[in-house]
């Protein structure tokens, strides 16, 4: 969860906290400010619940923005996480 930490930093949430848990795939609590997640290798799912941090809103057109730009910034982190059978095929080498 280091590296999942750094992100937070990165994007300015220096006062959030992750946490795992059992239910859900992930949560933002902004009373507590607390990222909890399931599956702390699913970087997906951690950015969604980043984005909701960082705009404090729902699945609006904010912070979908939001959210695509934070996929954007960490592709490679995301890359590194998905088999490499699938990153093949979502993820083609720029010469192909």
């Amino acid at each position: 969860m280091k590296n999942l930490k750094e992100i937070i930093e990165k994007e300015g949430l220096k006062n959030w906290s992750i946490k795992t848990s059992n239910s859900g795939a992930g949560l933002t609590i902004f009373k507590t400010k607390e990222i909890l997640i399931k599956d702390p290798n699913n970087m997906a799912m951690f950015l969604h619940e980043v984005a909701h941090a960082k705009t404090g809103k729902g699945h609006d057109g904010i912070w979908a923005d939001e959210f695509t730009e934070l996929v954007r910034k960490y592709i490679k982190t995301l890359k590194e996480k998905i088999c490499s059978d699938c990153s093949n095929r979502l993820f083609p080498r720029e010469d192909e």
